[in-house]
């Protein structure tokens, strides 16, 4: 989140390796441990909540009590990803059928062509696609609506689809 741009702070009784190398290396290791809850504010959008808090954590309690969006890492985690995960395939109607490798960039096909996201996983056919082949990857919001073609370093063209792709049909 702060290589994103985000403003991050936190806060834990103990902090261990390797998180603590890690918050260290990007500035937001807490300057000493314990729960403050003088840092919880209104100003705040949400809580990720760390596996030692309990239930009656006073920051928390006080982030409840303001109204404060809590999730604990793995729901954070789903929510990210289900607001940038796509499913793409390959453009048929232009001939291709090749799929793109794991990691592949992925760029806008407007004239400014800005990376937009990555492949994260190829998939060779989806039999909930008629056997159509696809890949998975996270893309920017503006670019994620079914339809949205994309390309990759390669060229192939690419065509954003909806997840779940159970009842969904491939672009053509």
């Amino acid at each position: 989140l702060k290589k994103k741009g985000f403003h991050v702070t936190g806060s834990d009784d103990e902090i261990f390796e390797p998180a603590k190398s890690r918050l260290e290396k990007y500035g937001i290791l807490p300057s000493e441990e314990g729960w403050y809850p003088a840092k919880i504010t209104n100003n705040l959008d949400t809580i990720i909540l760390g596996m030692h808090a309990r239930a009656d954590n006073p920051e928390l309690l006080l982030a409840q009590q303001l109204g404060i969006k809590v999730f604990s890492y793995p729901e954070f985690l789903y929510e990210q990803a289900r607001k940038s995960a796509v499913c793409v395939s390959p453009a048929v109607n232009a001939g291709d059928n090749f799929l793109p490798d794991k990691e592949d960039k992925l760029f806008t096909t407007d004239e400014e062509t800005k990376e937009t996201g990555r492949i994260t996983s190829v998939v060779a056919e989806s039999p909930a696609l008629g056997n159509h082949p696809i890949a998975l990857g996270f893309v920017r919001h503006e670019h994620r609506a079914p339809g949205t073609q994309l390309k990759t370093e390669a060229g192939v063209t690419l065509i954003v689809t909806g997840l779940p792709f159970y009842g969904a049909t491939p672009a053509t």
